[in-house]
């Protein structure tokens, strides 16, 4: 199934960086005989450095974001549906910091080459989706130039691939 998935993200990946960026997608196991010690990692090289991986960090982030949000003293139901309504900023806040969990990044990846187009992605407001959009080799040079105008709106994790992709089609950077 990853190799699939590798495949159609190498396809829409844009030419300039085909050559620099790779996926990867490992199982690390501590017993090979009980798959709930599994820990899958996704990644992203760049020039065979590590610039992206997926990060059970992301869960201290999470946590942390409910704790600061969700009060503890309120009713069992009520304290339970507010931390339902809250997940979706938890995993929000968590992504600021460039973590993610790899269910969530997988899913991210399906909707990226299934549901949105490469505008929506751009658009949504989740930095996983923008990150995959700003490798796709269907946004052209304008909408390059808009993202490096708009670069201090972006945490920093994700401004490294955004002025990856725009050294890569040429387009300078002023500091």
């Amino acid at each position: 199934m990853w190799s699939k998935t590798k495949k159609a993200l190498m396809d829409r990946m844009a030419d300039s960086l085909k050559k620099r960026v790779r996926y990867n997608f490992e199982v690390y196991t501590t017993n090979k005989c009980r798959w709930w010690s599994e820990a899958p990692v996704f990644y992203i090289h760049v020039d065979d450095e590590l610039w992206f991986a997926t990060n059970p960090q992301y869960y201290w982030k999470q946590t942390e974001y409910l704790n600061k949000n969700v009060d503890t003293g309120l009713p069992y139901h009520e304290y339970w549906e507010t931390h339902a309504r809250t997940l979706p900023d938890a995993d929000s806040y968590a992504s600021e910091y460039g973590l993610m969990e790899v269910d969530n990044m997988m899913l991210y990846i399906h909707r990226y080459l299934n549901v949105y187009n490469v505008k929506e992605c751009l658009d949504s407001g989740n930095y996983i989706l923008k990150l995959l959009a700003v490798l796709d080799r269907r946004i052209g040079k304008r909408t390059i130039k808009q993202l490096v105008d708009d670069i201090t709106d972006n945490p920093e994790w994700i401004r490294k691939f955004i002025v990856l992709r725009a050294e890569s089609e040429g387009i300078l950077i002023e500091a």
